[in-house]
């Protein structure tokens, strides 16, 4: 018994160790590695032994006092990803954060935001630290790319963000061609008062009225 349990320490460990060492865990993620309560329990004692931490409830990581390259915190997506992908759901940043991602602001916000298929959910993964995940039921998960979701995301507050000619200019000119394309092909999944303006970033204005 001791030694499938070390076995499942030693496994676990040695997945973590091969992934990119930001990265944050779940129970969830090491199900071909043994059962349920084999697993918990071997993060229980790797956490204990500190070779590993827990940031939160059933997350866990590598710990920064072992490893040179893990960041002191885990990222805000990090943790965001983790929580996603322990429930099956698809996120996406929310506005502030999408505004970051392409390119449209620099600031990080306070309380990093996602919008969520799943409920409503906040974690503090360390002390003063936390990240929202919302239910969102918009139809920026049906048919559109990830990439082209967060542009429809980034722009989605209007009344807070206006968005200039030259912000314009510089998603038409950053923006991948696959991306302006999906948007392109799913207008009709973009909200009303967005679609000139992804028309303008995708060099084909008017084309929803046509």
């Amino acid at each position: 018994m001791h030694e499938q349990l070390y076995a499942c320490e030693r496994d676990i460990f040695s997945f973590m160790y091969a992934k990119p060492h930001d990265e944050v865990f779940t129970v969830e993620d090491f199900d071909a590695l043994g059962s349920y309560d084999a697993v918990r329990k071997a993060l229980s004692r790797l956490a204990q032994s500190e070779n590993i931490e827990r940031i939160s409830m059933g997350l866990y990581r590598l710990n920064p006092k072992w490893c040179n390259d893990v960041p002191v915190l885990p990222s805000h997506e990090a943790v965001a990803h983790a929580l996603a992908r322990r429930s099956h759901w698809r996120i996406l940043p929310a506005t502030e954060l999408a505004r970051r991602r392409i390119g449209l602001s620099d600031e990080d916000p306070n309380l990093p935001k996602y919008l969520s298929t799943g409920p409503k959910t906040r974690v503090e993964y360390a002390p003063g630290h936390e990240v929202l995940l919302v239910h969102s039921a918009a139809k920026l998960f049906d048919g559109l790319t990830n990439e082209a979701a967060i542009v429809i995301s980034a722009l989605s507050d209007l009344d807070k963000h206006r968005i200039t000619i030259d912000e314009i200019a510089h998603l038409s000119k950053e923006l991948a061609p696959d991306v302006k394309e999906n948007l392109i092909e799913n207008l009709s999944l973009v909200p009303p008062r967005l679609r000139p303006i992804i028309e303008l970033i995708c060099d084909c204005y008017g084309r929803s009225r046509r």
